[in-house]
């Protein structure tokens, strides 16, 4: 608990100090998202394993459990994110997320979407990687809900290529669904209990990446069957991994 806060504590310091020098560049921003990231999930005891080859520009799509996700993706490579827009009224996170320069949609405005699908196109365009959730929020892992699509035009767009992804958790001592985040869960309660576990492993998978060609749901249908066979993968493999401890 204590090493976590003093990170934050640090990440913050560092991040209003840039903030008084001047106008950060975006791939700066996206660097110092990773780094923040990697020393607080070294801070709460986390753990990320990696499979494949981790793209460093282009959309990249992926199933969602918590918020806790951005942490795992950011820490392996940087990268920007899209989110609801309520994320940046969190306390302290969504400052962090504003600095990172993720990427806000207001769910239910159509404004709000187009200008957020304009920013991903930029953001593609300027060779930088950006995660998307096209969930549209989080769930218990049960499964992987259908894909809205708006957002993958961005891809089509910008020309880039869509890198289909997926995240689990093993708890020890638990399920990955005392990690999830969804529901009526509130962010204080998660955050205790995440820092109530003992140790943490996030699995993270990334697959060959898509041509962003056609039309945007036809390139959603698939982005989502890769998804759900990389998540497959990924609980196969923590389930084999529980049986050898």
């Amino acid at each position: 608990m204590y090493r976590f806060a003093g990170v934050l504590l640090r990440s913050w310091g560092e991040a209003r100090r840039l903030e008084r020098a001047g106008a950060i560049l975006a791939s700066r921003r996206l660097d110092l998202l990773q780094g923040w990231c990697g020393r607080s999930l070294a801070s709460i005891d986390v753990q990320v394993k990696v499979e494949g080859i981790p793209p460093t520009n282009g959309l990249l799509v992926s199933n969602h459990l918590s918020y806790l996700d951005i942490a795992v993706y950011s820490s392996v490579t940087p990268c920007a994110f899209v989110s609801k827009s309520e994320v940046a009224r969190w306390a302290i996170f969504g400052r962090f997320a504003q600095d990172a320069g993720t990427i806000f949609v207001q769910r239910g405005n159509h404004a709000s979407s187009r200008r957020a699908a304009w920013q991903i196109v930029e953001n593609l365009r300027a060779g930088l990687a950006v995660v998307l959730f096209p969930e549209g929020t989080t769930t218990d892992g049960s499964r992987v809900l259908r894909f809205h699509s708006t957002m993958l035009q961005g891809a089509i767009d910008a020309g880039v290529t869509v890198t289909p992804c997926a995240v689990s958790y093993a708890v020890s001592g638990g399920s990955e669904k005392e990690i999830a985040c969804w529901g009526d869960m509130t962010l204080p309660l998660h955050i205790r209990k995440l820092l109530g576990q003992r140790r943490v492993i996030a699995r993270v998978i990334y697959g060959e990446p898509l041509p962003a060609t056609g039309t945007r749901r036809v390139l959603t249908g698939q982005a989502r069957d890769k998804v759900v066979a990389l998540r497959e993968e990924l609980l196969q493999t923590a389930r084999s991994a529980a049986l050898h401890q």
